[in-house]
């Protein structure tokens, strides 16, 4: 009951402050937007900013809906909450993560009893929130139950130790600071176990749950990318990242892809990762979340390993030029890595875009931005 009337208290409070064109975060407790006055000035500017209040109102009033249910069920469990938790981190809000969280939430037996979490930078608050309210529309209009939609303002202080973001695999992901959120999952949700990171450009066409309840020997679960894809062939090509031979014992172990992963977040606190994974930049020039991450888990630690159609990688290739590992057996996460998506208009050489298409949203979502770029 304190719960729920903090919920309350949180919605009182945001909708009264609505009234003086304030911003809002996302309130550590509840999980609910709350108010604040911080960016004023940039939302005064906005020829949205009518539309996107009325959006994030509508998105607290369904989020208040359905954290009364999920509190009465909690309370029949003697409080303990058996949520599926998903995260994702962009600084760009485009179809593809809409109908990455589409797809995810359809393809639960109870959606209802998912926490969708994202983070995203301060500037896209507002827009994120009313994004929430889109997957609960499209949803509602498939008679199918809503997850819930937590949004968490990115700190800034988190990139602060990556200095420029440079990305030298793939230089047009530099400069996105989002990409290395994933490393503080464990801070952005205090009281989860594990969560489940997708990036945005994936597509989950299937049921989770057995993946968020494998059995973790590490901290880590992660899909191994083919043989081929080695820390030699992949960071060290054209002379750079030299200095990892000094750093591994074999640059020609596979490395895995960092799009999808499982978390053990109990172990990521106690064995302190993200400090971890932070001491790395002062080796590299590079400096990928991918890159980093396998480093960390093929030295200091180890990581399980997926069955690979937990992520089906490389869609974003043609298939003349970079062939997918999809498998036999049904992919269960398809992820457009790779210079084309699937929801861009100009990108006719996607695979298995026909999949893609299956999930759309079938409504506009004024939250949304045309620009294309995902991690």
């Amino acid at each position: 009951m304190r719960q729920f009337a903090c919920i309350v208290a949180c919605a009182a409070a945001a909708t009264g402050l609505f009234a003086s064109g304030a911003q809002t975060v996302q309130h550590e407790t509840c999980g609910l937007p709350v108010v604040t006055r911080a960016g004023i000035n940039t939302l005064q500017q906005s020829h949205q900013k009518d539309a996107l209040m009325g959006d994030v109102i509508s998105s607290m009033q369904t989020q208040l809906s359905a954290s009364r249910v999920k509190a009465r069920r909690q309370a029949q469990n003697g409080g303990v909450s058996e949520e599926i938790q998903v995260a994702y981190a962009t600084d760009v809000l485009h179809e593809g993560l809409l109908t990455s969280m589409l797809s995810l939430s359809l393809g639960l037996p109870v959606p209802d009893r998912c926490a969708i979490h994202l983070i995203v930078p301060t500037a896209v608050v507002l827009q994120a929130g009313a994004l929430c309210d889109c997957l609960s529309h499209e949803l509602l209009s498939r008679n199918v139950s809503t997850p819930g939609c937590h949004v968490h303002e990115e700190r800034t202080s988190y990139a602060a130790p990556f200095e420029d973001n440079n990305n030298l695999m793939n230089p047009r992901l530099s400069g996105h600071a989002s990409a290395k959120s994933r490393f503080y999952l464990a801070d952005y949700i205090p009281r989860a176990k594990r969560v489940l990171y997708l990036d945005t450009d994936t597509l989950v066409d299937g049921d989770v749950t057995t993946l968020f309840n494998i059995h973790m020997k590490y901290p880590l679960a992660a899909a191994r990318q083919r043989n081929s894809a080695t820390f030699r062939k992949i960071y060290m090509k054209h002379g750079q990242n030299q200095g990892l031979s000094g750093l591994l014992q074999d640059v020609d172990v596979p490395i895995f892809n960092s799009g999808v992963l499982l978390m053990d977040l109990s172990k990521w606190r106690s064995e302190a990762i993200a400090r971890s994974l932070e001491g790395w930049v002062q080796h590299l020039s590079d400096k990928g979340d991918q890159l980093l991450l396998n480093l960390e888990f093929h030295t200091n630690r180890s990581f399980d390993a997926l069955d690979s159609r937990w992520n089906i990688y490389n869609l974003g290739f043609s298939a003349d030029k970079v062939k997918s590992h999809v498998v036999h057996d049904k992919p269960r996460i398809l992820h457009w890595s790779g210079p084309n998506k699937p929801w861009d208009t100009l990108s006719t050489s996607c695979q298995q875009q026909h999949v893609y298409k299956s999930y759309a949203p079938m409504h506009q979502c004024r939250a949304l931005s045309t620009t294309s770029v995902a991690a």
